[in-house]
């Protein structure tokens, strides 16, 4: 395998337009890498096994955890649930489409860049599947793997846009920050990326199968390519961005249907 920081070097040295920018993308795509990313920080890891346990924004420690000897939640209460739930992506959606926007009007400064980075389909590794929902109604044996799979990737994509705060937080040379506005999307109070990861996981306790200790494993073992060059991180941060808006909209026509099944 060529150390990463090797193939950075080399990166550098090319000259900048659509060449490089898909250059970096095969770089940040590639599967060699995910051994040499960061880690789930001790923070997030707290976040993402105990979703409703409050967040930085609000500024308290972590609350106790929804408890699992909670009453089973009913037909109606699960179709109450999932119409929020798919209300809640829609509209958090629509920030992160506006959040990619604005950065790719101030971090690109040839918009054709990301054009070609879209045709050609680079996809990060370990993002979940950007795959469009295939079904428009779900049934009672696909109701809890559903369930789980919203989890799972959201929580997983959590694990992304912390990693794009992070790299706001600790960017130089930069003329703008975009560090709140990832919070915003992490920590927003009616429809951030945690308001829905605990509604889900409240969900999963309400239903009498709650998240796995597989599942916590597999979000956690995540890495997320680190970089050293702002060219790669605009990169990826695009692409975690592009594909979260993706994610979204196929959970949102999920929610939807799992909302229909319990209002029968």
């Amino acid at each position: 395998m060529v150390p990463s920081s090797r193939i950075t070097n080399d990166l550098v040295m090319l000259t900048m337009g659509s060449k490089l920018l898909l250059v970096l993308a095969a770089v940040l795509s590639s599967s060699s890498l995910l051994a040499t990313g960061a880690s789930v920080t001790s923070i997030h890891r707290e976040r993402v096994v105990s979703p409703c346990s409050g967040s930085r924004a609000m500024g308290f420690e972590f609350a106790p955890e929804v408890a699992h000897d909670e009453p089973e939640m009913s037909s109606a209460e699960l179709s109450r649930t999932f119409e929020q739930l798919a209300r809640n992506t829609d509209k958090l959606k629509k920030r992160v489409r506006d959040l990619k926007n604005q950065y790719v009007s101030k971090r690109f400064k040839d918009t054709r860049v990301v054009n070609d980075l879209d045709q050609v389909g680079f996809r990060l590794n370990g993002m979940p599947s950007t795959d469009a929902a295939s079904v428009s109604s779900i049934g009672d044996a696909q109701a809890v793997s559903t369930v789980h799979d919203a989890f799972t990737d959201l929580a997983k994509v959590s694990v992304f846009i912390d990693q794009a705060r992070m790299g706001e937080v600790l960017a130089e040379n930069e003329h703008v920050t975009f560090e709140d506005d990832f919070a915003s999307i992490e920590d927003h109070h009616e429809n951030g990326l945690y308001v829905i990861l605990c509604a889900l996981y409240k969900v999963t306790v309400g239903i009498r199968s709650p998240v796995t200790g597989d599942m916590h494993r597999e979000i956690l073992s995540l890495k997320v390519t680190e970089v050293d060059r702002n060219a790669l991180r605009h990169t990826r941060d695009y692409l975690v961005l592009r594909d979260f808006e993706r994610i979204l909209g196929r959970l949102e026509v999920h929610f939807l249907a799992l909302k229909q099944l319990h209002t029968r």
